[in-house]
């Protein structure tokens, strides 16, 4: 005879390691983006020779600027992470357009800021690890 109780699934706590270490992860990307926000605001003459090399008029630079705050404010935000993780990689998608449109050999920058972001969520949000499950090899 069956008994008609279920158990549910034990909840780990995850390790210290792991937490942190997403932590660390997750704030490459941030820093990459702060800094360009940075040399923005404290350089405005540098960063609209910046934008001028890219092709983009200085009259874009509060575009570039609120869409980067924005994408930092909600990656860090847990609630909003993982919308963050998204506006980020989208934001890192168009650098990398941009650079590889001039030939600039800075892309590389853009694309480890994209996945160092999900690899850093990853491993900070628990509740990512069923939807993406990692499989050892056997």
């Amino acid at each position: 005879m069956q008994s008609g109780m279920q158990t549910a699934p034990v909840q780990q706590t995850p390790r210290r390691w792991v937490l942190w270490t997403g932590r660390v992860v997750s704030a490459i990307p941030v820093v990459f983006m702060l800094m360009g926000f940075a040399t923005a605001l404290l350089q405005p003459s540098a960063a609209a020779a910046g934008m001028a090399q890219f092709g983009y008029a200085p009259d874009r630079m509060p575009i570039v600027l609120t869409l980067e705050s924005l994408a930092i404010l909600f990656y860090l935000i847990p609630q909003t992470a993982v919308f963050g993780a998204v506006f980020m990689t989208a934001y890192f998608g168009g650098a990398v357009a941009t650079h590889v449109r001039i030939h600039d050999p800075g892309w590389p920058l853009a694309v480890i800021g994209g996945v160092c972001a999900w690899i850093g969520l990853y491993l900070r949000e628990e509740r990512l690890r069923p939807l993406v499950p990692l499989r050892r090899l056997r």
